[in-house]
């Protein structure tokens, strides 16, 4: 989104929060945030994956941004890619 505006953004991200996927990263729990600003397949699209940290307080972020059709092919690779993470 291109705005600054919370009535803009807050129910943008009301809805990402409440449609957010339980993924795993590594033998943990994270979540991935699908936020779009139209269906239109050539729309840009986000996914970011929130990854809890156990050693830290602040918690990794993986993010897809592109077009919602090129988002949604490499969704799969995306999901490899984080569940394939460990913290050493």
């Amino acid at each position: 989104l291109k705005t600054d505006d919370p009535a803009v953004i807050g129910p943008q991200a009301e809805k990402a929060v409440a449609a957010a996927e339980t993924i795993q990263a590594g033998d943990q729990e994270a979540k991935l945030y699908t936020i779009r600003v139209a269906n239109d397949p050539e729309s840009i699209g986000l996914f970011v994956a929130v990854i809890p940290s156990q050693k830290s307080q602040a918690p990794f972020f993986v993010k897809l941004k592109s077009s919602n059709r090129i988002a949604d092919e490499q969704k799969p690779n995306l999901l490899r890619f984080v569940q394939s993470l460990r913290e050493e």
